[in-house]
């Protein structure tokens, strides 16, 4: 027969057991993130090296749950934005002037990241979750943006952190001066 303490924790682990099948079947989806990117830019690397951190943090944010696991549905949203506006900026290539040609992709993920950490900050003060909401919101965002952004390498992804770190400061202080 089981003690009482042995059954708790026989269930308490059942229970994380099945938490935990939960998390990886939900999160199986964002593996669709680095596959259409690699369909768009062929870069296996950039598509592997983030698209592990992102299985692992969605698994781990939906085994959270609470705000955590809330968070990550509004950075796979956020995360959209810099993620399309890099690949865009990518495909369409640079612009000519007459004083020479320049990339369009680190302005796209400077403002993409912007647009991302403006959707989170706003969507994170209307909700009231407080912190944990709005960091996971972040970095689902930057891991899906980073995507997009890996278009000329670690400077298009510090584009996207600095964009994103910008409107979070931004709406924080703001948030701040209102209260």
């Amino acid at each position: 027969m089981y003690s009482t303490e042995a059954l708790f924790d026989r269930a308490t682990a059942a229970y994380e057991w099945g938490r935990a099948r939960w998390a990886v079947a939900s999160a199986l989806p964002l593996a669709a993130v680095p596959l259409a990117s690699f369909a768009v830019d062929h870069r296996l690397v950039s598509s592997v090296v983030l698209g592990v951190p992102l299985l692992a943090v969605g698994i781990g944010l939906l085994w959270r749950g609470q705000a955590f696991g809330r968070g990550l549905g509004l950075g796979v949203k956020a995360g959209f934005v810099p993620l399309v506006m890099g690949h865009a900026a990518n495909l369409y290539g640079h612009v000519c002037t007459a004083s020479g040609c320049t990339s369009l992709c680190l302005p796209a993920c400077v403002l993409g990241g912007s647009a991302a950490g403006l959707i989170v900050a706003i969507a994170s003060t209307r909700s009231q979750r407080g912190w944990h909401f709005m960091g996971s919101g972040a970095a689902t965002a930057t891991l899906i943006g980073a995507f997009g952004c890996s278009c000329v390498g670690f400077g298009g992804i510090a584009g996207l952190v600095a964009g994103m770190g910008l409107s979070l400061t931004a709406a924080r202080l703001w948030r701040a001066a209102d209260a």
